[in-house]
């Protein structure tokens, strides 16, 4: 992935920008995509709002969903939420993970 990451990043500078997955675009698929399909997937896979794709968020967009979301990770996710272990999370528990 992280030469792929590389490959399309024209500029070097670590992130893909619009122009640089409209390259992709072109290169991989053979056609160009609208501005408002662009937005959609930058709105989809940019989660810091930066405006541009982070090689962390490039990854994330490659996992697939059904393996994202597996009964085993989201058991470790909510162990990390449930922090007193009593099997529910409580709003402590949340502004705590989020603080």
């Amino acid at each position: 992935m992280a030469r792929l990451f590389a490959e399309l990043n024209h500029n070097h500078d670590g992130n893909l920008n619009k122009e640089e997955v409209q390259n992709a675009f072109e290169i991989y698929f053979g056609n160009k995509i609208d501005e408002d399909e662009m937005q959609k997937i930058f709105n989809r896979i940019d989660v810091s709002g930066s405006g541009e794709i982070e090689f962390s968020e490039f990854l994330l967009a490659c996992i697939p969903e059904k393996v994202l979301l597996s009964n085993e990770n989201l058991a470790i996710v909510f162990k990390l939420f449930d922090e007193d272990g009593s099997g529910s999370i409580e709003s402590d528990e949340i502004k705590i993970i989020f603080t």
